[in-house]
């Protein structure tokens, strides 16, 4: 409660706030910039033969490459690649050790000694059919420069763990070497030092005795090692070693953006880290962090290196995909600081929201790479979320901090308009930019390429302020027969009177609380109560009360919750299973991304044809349309409208519209070769299925693997199907099961959710004050303490003021 009272005086604040926005930015744009901490990348092939690259070290004459090869004659196996300095393979050594018994072994890690030997945490793993019983041993490994064994020892026999399963060894991670060659590891809750001449224990410190809940990671700096790790209080610590005494440092704040990506410093640096965004440097002494490489700056995406090597000249050697080759396998990359007066100046656009998404974020790499006049920074409030419990910076700081910018007209050129927005609020202040406008200066973008409903759904009053380039929508479906007279009339009032006339045994909904039944009615059909174009608002027209009244009927539990496990029928699960299909509940919900999830409800829910989609009893009785891609608009303080643009036209692109293969195209042609391409493929594994009739094979429909056969048996010859597909086992359950048919999506289940999701008109909505008091006024409801009508009517009351204060 403390956290919503929160976000309702933000909101508060906020309308204050926009009544004072007299003017735009007032940061002048005018000049093309250079952005800063640029990297270049020099591409260089891996070592012949090999795939993935695992770990990297740096040796005095070159380096060495740890990973997966294939081989025509050998297959595919695992390596370490010596190679010189340019990168050419000088030796290949076996990843693997002998041992004196069965079983399989590899290198798990391998660091790198003073003298020039190697040491790695083996992993050997043994499978002994007789017991169906697996053996699991680690050895700390001693390797000479060729990885011949010098001396190997079971780890159990060095250092000792808690443990409640013997069959399996002691792990020692993050082996790191010293300049005395002692080695420290992590193993389990400790850090541990063992003599590099003896292999014998030297010391050990647990985790609790710094206050610690577990080590994290160990790091090899010029001011010794530096451990990292999470205090009792959950936050992030780090602390240097003593390496001769084993004693630690008094701990100081480390930076929790690494993601467990932590590499070996240099020059003024102790150490690196990996925010995903960035590579940044630390001073252990001063606390400082600075960012060294910013990985947009340098169009570098998807960069999280298990391994990253310093060398000179502030310049990086690692590994990465490398996403502009047609395969997009793994390079080896030189990183190369770039001098500023060496970088293109550009116009910056910035493209910000809460959070921003995969597939945003990869077009704006793109968008980066290719255009000669702009360049997008990506601006995420809500990335640097302090969760600890004493937290300086929370998620509601972040909506705050987001929503300020953008009521002082000083937030993101482009808006990635995330549910905590309120949208609705800013565009009645002309904050966002008519993208109508820009979308009929193109012959690509004219609106009438793109689904009209979707567009018209996204509209207020008549002006189009976002678009997102994909869409699901969520609707309900049922079996015409269970709705009976509100099939052809679907209203509040048409569901109320069937939900009454129900008998004992029949349930509108399948395990749904109350609370979840109330955030569904809101969440999905938010548009049927308020009019975002005229900010009027229908909770005290009857249809509000009917659902509040309905509501409290359910368990104030969730279904989870409320089962008996010890007093359930035989049956019960399969009952709950054929539901649907044994006319036991009317209504599912249903989500729709994309045409093959249709016949999930045919096989799996409904086991029929025989049902449609109705949607949700609003005027209308229309499907919600969800906006997973994330919409985007531009606001109108934007010094860069047209640049902004080209940015979202890209998205609205046949090119780019063709290619999503999530939830469903917004433009029209490219939803309809989705159908057809979905068609193509339904019967392609049609054809394959029927030719697998008789045979091993089955089919894998997206849900799971269709059977050979779809086969209904009982629970004892079920179990035969489960662990023996073969037709011999198919011949065993045959007499005692019938033989039941499986649909494949066809033109006819294709057009149905066509035609659902041109029929949706409204949003799926979270207005998260409004939400706040439907759920304060329908609890006093539920306690007895008003009735559903004056609820409702308090409902009306304090929404309407909020979202005309908001307007």
């Amino acid at each position: 409660m403390k956290k919503i009272k929160r976000i309702i005086a933000i909101a508060l604040s906020l309308v204050m706030l926009l009544s004072c926005v007299a003017c735009g930015k007032t940061e002048s744009k005018g000049e093309k910039q250079v952005v800063e901490n640029v990297y270049k990348l020099i591409k260089h092939d891996l070592p012949e033969g090999m795939d993935y690259v695992s770990s990297m070290l740096k040796t005095s004459d070159g380096y060495l490459f740890y990973g997966d090869m294939t081989d025509e004659e050998r297959g595919y196996y695992t390596a370490i690649v010596k190679t010189d300095k340019n990168y050419r393979t000088v030796a290949e050594y076996e990843a693997t050790i002998e041992m004196e018994e069965d079983g399989d072994t590899y290198l798990s890690s391998i660091s790198i000694s003073p003298d020039g030997t190697f040491w790695s945490t083996v992993s050997w793993n043994f499978y002994d059919e007789a017991t169906n019983y697996w053996e699991n041993k680690y050895y700390l490994t001693h390797l000479d420069s060729n990885f011949n064994v010098i001396e190997k020892k079971d780890t159990k026999e060095i250092v000792t763990v808690e443990q409640t399963d013997y069959s399996y060894g002691i792990y020692l991670g993050y082996l790191t070497i010293d300049d005395n060659g002692n080695i420290f590891a992590i193993a389990d809750d400790k850090l541990v030092c063992i003599d590099g001449n003896t292999m014998e224990l030297i010391y050990e410190k647990k985790a609790a005795d710094i206050n610690a809940s577990w080590f994290n990671a160990i790091m090899k700096t010029s001011k010794g090692l530096v451990v990292s790790f999470y205090d009792n209080d959950s936050d992030f610590k780090g602390a240097v070693l003593d390496t001769a005494t084993g004693n630690f440092s008094e701990p100081f704040d480390f930076d929790d953006s690494g993601y467990g990506q932590y590499y070996d410093g240099s020059g003024e640096y102790d150490f690196y880290t990996n925010s995903g965004e960035a590579i940044y440097g630390h001073k252990i002494e001063t606390g400082e962090k600075e960012e060294i490489m910013n990985f947009l700056n340098s169009d570098l995406m998807s960069f999280y290196p298990s391994s990253l090597i310093s060398l000179d000249g502030d310049a990086f050697l690692s590994t990465m995909w490398d996403e502009e080759s047609e395969d997009g396998g793994m390079i080896i990359a030189e990183l190369v600081p770039v001098p500023d007066s060496e970088v293109t100046p550009k116009y910056i656009i910035t493209l910000g929201g809460l959070y921003i998404d995969y597939e945003t974020t990869r077009e704006v790499y793109k968008f980066n790479r290719e255009s000669e006049e702009y360049r997008i920074v990506i601006k995420e409030y809500a990335a640097n979320i302090d969760y600890s419990e004493n937290s300086e910076y929370t998620y509601e700081d972040a909506i705050a901090k987001l929503n300020g910018d953008i009521a002082a007209g000083n937030g993101p050129d482009i808006i990635v308009c995330n549910e905590q927005l309120p949208f609705d609020s800013y565009a009645s202040k002309g904050l966002f930019a008519d993208l109508y406008k820009f979308m009929e200066q193109s012959a690509i973008t004219k609106p009438e390429l793109f689904e009209q409903n979707v567009l018209k759904a996204y509209e207020i009053g008549g002006k189009l302020y976002r678009i997102a380039p994909s869409f699901s929508v969520v609707t309900l479906a049922a079996k015409p027969e269970m709705l009976g007279e509100a099939y052809n009339n679907w209203n509040m009032e048409s569901f109320m009177n069937l939900a009454n006339s129900l008998p004992e045994d029949v349930t509108m909904f399948q395990d749904i609380s109350r609370d979840e039944m109330l955030a569904m009615f809101v969440r999905y059909m938010y548009d049927d109560f308020v009019d975002s174009s005229t900010g009027m608002c229908s909770f005290d027209d009857g249809r509000f009360e009917m659902i509040l009244e309905f509501v409290n009927k359910l368990s104030t539990k969730s279904f989870w919750e409320d089962i008996n496990y010890e007093e359930l029928p035989a049956d019960f699960w399969e009952q709950r299973d054929n539901a649907f299909a044994n006319n036991k509940v009317v209504l599912s919900t249903a989500t729709l991304g994309g045409f093959y999830d249709i016949t999930y409800l045919v096989n799996y829910t409904y086991k029929t044809l025989d049902f449609d989609f109705v949607g949700f009893p609003t005027e209308s009785g229309s499907a919600a349309i969800n906006e997973n891609s994330q919409a985007l608009a531009i606001s109108s303080k934007s010094d860069f409208k047209d640049g902004a643009w080209e940015f979202i036209s890209r998205l609205l692109s046949e090119e780019y519209q063709d290619e999503i293969g999530y939830n469903f195209p917004v433009r029209t042609s490219s939803l309809m070769k989705a159908m057809e391409e979905a068609l193509k493929s339904a019967e392609e594994e049609k054809k394959m299925y029927e030719d697998n009739k008789n045979n091993d094979g089955g089919i894998d429909d997206g849900f799971g693997v269709v059977m050979p056969r779809m086969l209904v048996a009982t629970a004892e010859t079920e179990e035969i199907i489960v662990e023996e597909s073969t037709n011999a086992a198919i011949d065993i359950i045959e007499e005692e099961a019938v033989e039941t048919e499986y649909y494949f999506l066809d033109e006819a289940l294709a057009n149905k959710v066509l035609n659902c999701i041109r029929g949706a008109d409204i949003l799926v909505r979270t207005n998260t004050d409004v939400t706040t008091i439907i759920n304060e006024e329908a609890t006093r409801f539920f306690d007895g303490q008003c009735t559903a009508k004056q609820a409702a009517a308090e409902i009306q009351s304090r929404v309407f003021i909020y979202i005309s204060e908001n307007s």
